[in-house]
């Protein structure tokens, strides 16, 4: 039985992160560290799967949510840092500029659902 759990872990490793994996390391590198709901969400499909592929690969790691105990955040590993040729996160390039776009677009996005919200107690008095 280990046998085979290695051989399936070693054509995790050798095999290609293709786009849903680039898009969901691209999402815990400017957007982390972020909740697996978060990351769905942004992406718009489940993404247990790749986060179990990127952390077998040692390129995420999971920690604790200090604001709840009964989740995880994802973080990129002091490993996928070294690899792309960085210290700290804050150093990637555009780090700074995305940060503050994704705080704009989900401020706009928090905005829209407010509306949407009031909108819909309105209808239903």
């Amino acid at each position: 039985a280990s046998e085979a759990v290695n051989n399936v872990r070693k054509e995790e490793l050798v095999r290609d992160l293709g786009k849903a994996g680039s898009e969901t390391l691209a999402v815990v590198l400017y957007r982390g560290p972020v909740s697996r709901a978060d990351i769905d969400y942004i992406r718009g499909v489940n993404c247990a799967f790749i986060l179990r592929n990127l952390q077998v690969r040692g390129l995420v790691q999971k920690i604790s949510n200090p604001q709840n105990s009964r989740s995880f955040l994802y973080e990129a590993t002091p490993d996928l840092l070294k690899h792309l040729g960085v210290t700290e996160i804050s150093s990637l390039p555009d780090y700074q500029v995305m940060r503050e776009e994704l705080e704009k677009f989900e401020s706009e996005i928090q905005k829209l659902e407010q509306t949407e919200l009031v909108v819909e107690q309105q209808t239903n008095i």
